[in-house]
């Protein structure tokens, strides 16, 4: 196959993988020294492995996460021609080591997720207004019908709110960042702070 542009090998492979029920990521790409792109490869979710490091860690403060790659080799790889200026297919590896996902949960994958423009929007606004961000996920939850039906998970609404906190705090407000600490406590419980306030209703370090 050949593709007139990188983006449109990603997303239809991407969609493919959504077709038959996986999640893929970005592996190995090369570059050429002007730093025009050459080669790229996408990979199933499940390929590799966690590095025993991680997992052996011995100052982990958290639960580890569950593991997610168990060494599944299914991969596209495309190159750039040079002549054509189209990417080509040079490499496909179609069998996977574990089971697919059933079409019904396909769309909570990782590289399937979205959150749309109306879901954005009523997040902010949500936000904005301080509600919290377990409160805005059951909120998103009941327009939907279901979280199977969303079209993303709890963490897409918790990091998404951790992003237009993040932006209204490079203003420098104290009170956004307070607020932007105070949801950070909602969402972990091992998180905690504490501050003053100086002159202006600028953040003070804390003796």
């Amino acid at each position: 196959m050949v593709f007139d542009t990188l983006e449109g090998a990603e997303l239809f492979y991407n969609a493919y993988a959504k077709q038959i029920g996986f999640s893929i990521r970005k592996r190995d790409s090369r570059q050429s020294r002007s730093g025009q792109m050459l080669m790229q490869k996408w990979v199933c979710s499940k390929e590799g492995y966690r590095q025993k490091k991680w997992i052996n860690y011995a100052a982990r403060i958290r639960k580890p996460r569950r593991l997610t790659r168990g060494g599944c080799e299914a991969m596209i790889r495309v190159n750039l021609d040079r002549d054509t200026e189209k990417w080509v297919v040079k490499s496909l590896v179609s069998a996977h080591n574990h089971k697919l996902v059933p079409s019904k949960y396909v769309h909570l994958l990782r590289s399937h997720r979205e959150i749309k423009e109306g879901d954005e929007a009523l997040i902010e606004s949500l936000s904005t207004v301080g509600v919290s961000t377990r409160h805005i996920t059951e909120i998103c939850k009941e327009q939907h019908g279901g979280y199977q039906n969303m079209g993303f998970i709890p963490k897409d609404v918790e990091n998404k709110v951790q992003a237009i906190r993040m932006n209204k705090i490079k203003g420098g407000d104290a009170n956004t960042t307070i607020g932007y600490f105070e949801g950070r406590v909602q969402a972990d419980s091992s998180f905690s702070f504490d501050y003053t306030l100086k002159e202006g209703n600028k953040l003070g370090n804390k003796l």
